[in-house]
């Protein structure tokens, strides 16, 4: 069960630096594109809505959802015979919370209704599968003090690591990993103690 700790550790903090940066690394494009050479009419205001839908609203919530919810699905089928319908409600559970903030920014609200979505497909395979929301809730509450303290940590040196990587992506990967691990464990603690049989068919 180690090693499936283990996993579920790198499969959320690979997927979230990689979704992430590759949002980063075409957002100023898109915004040169958006913003600065199209003339203001009706479409290019929806042009600049679907950018900053993307740039850390709902379009992004909706990608870095679906992109995580995959890398974890890779790792709870390995365990349990769960359905890809797993991805779809955790890409519906980042989109949802993506009206409510920022994806970069989200707290225990977000956590929770991220938790809530994923439930809906966990409590078929665990007996007390209502943890997974309240852990999630209190680590994306945790995460998201962490990374404002990290944030005002990091911001003198904002710059120099911009020559590698915007920090706002170390820092948003950084929260999936303290995340991972409390999630992880939990996801450890279910499976050996509160799987459910599958159910026998006549």
């Amino acid at each position: 069960m180690t090693l499936l700790w283990f996993k579920w550790l790198f499969a959320n903090l690979g997927s979230a630096f990689v979704v992430n940066l590759s949002i980063n690394a075409l957002a100023p494009l898109i915004e040169k594109v958006v913003l600065h050479t199209v003339a203001r009419t009706l479409i290019s205001d929806i042009f600049i809505f679907l950018y900053r839908s993307w740039n850390g609203g709902i379009i992004g919530a909706l990608i870095v959802g679906s992109v995580i919810g995959t890398a974890q699905w890779l790792v709870l089928r390995t365990k349990i015979p769960i359905s890809n319908r797993f991805i779809l409600a955790t890409s519906l559970g980042w989109f949802v919370a993506g009206f409510f903030q920022n994806f970069y920014f989200f707290d225990a609200t977000g956590g929770f209704i991220i938790g809530l979505a994923q439930w809906l497909i966990l409590r078929r395979f665990f007996s007390q599968a209502g943890w997974w929301v309240l852990v999630n809730t209190l680590a994306w509450g945790l995460s998201a003090y962490l990374s404002i303290q990290a944030s005002l940590r990091l911001n003198p040196y904002a710059i120099s690591f911009d020559v590698l990587v915007n920090p706002g992506v170390l820092v948003f990967s950084g929260c999936m990993g303290i995340i991972a691990v409390f999630t992880g464990l939990l996801l450890v603690w279910l499976l050996i103690y509160k799987k459910r049989e599958p159910e026998v068919r006549d």
